[in-house]
């Protein structure tokens, strides 16, 4: 497999190196994958909370108990 990284994300790399914390870029990007597959294991066991909140939330919207935020227009 060949990878092409967005030199934004080379100098991440980098940094993450020259920090000490890391000795190569197979091991930043390791750790990387454990943090993302971590958060997507999270995401899965919180999935019916989580949608729970939202649909709370929408159902307090359509209730008009919304607060209006920055920018947003109260309409009557």
């Amino acid at each position: 497999m060949s990878i092409t990284l967005r030199p934004e994300h080379e100098r991440a790399i980098t940094q993450a190196i020259e920090s000490g914390a890391y000795e190569n870029p197979d091991q930043v990007i390791e750790r990387a994958l454990e943090v993302l597959r971590g958060e997507d294991d999270w995401l899965i066991e919180n999935k019916d909370a989580i949608n729970a909140k939202i649909e709370r939330g929408l159902a307090q919207l359509d209730r008009g108990e919304g607060i209006p935020g920055r920018g947003t227009a109260r309409t009557p």
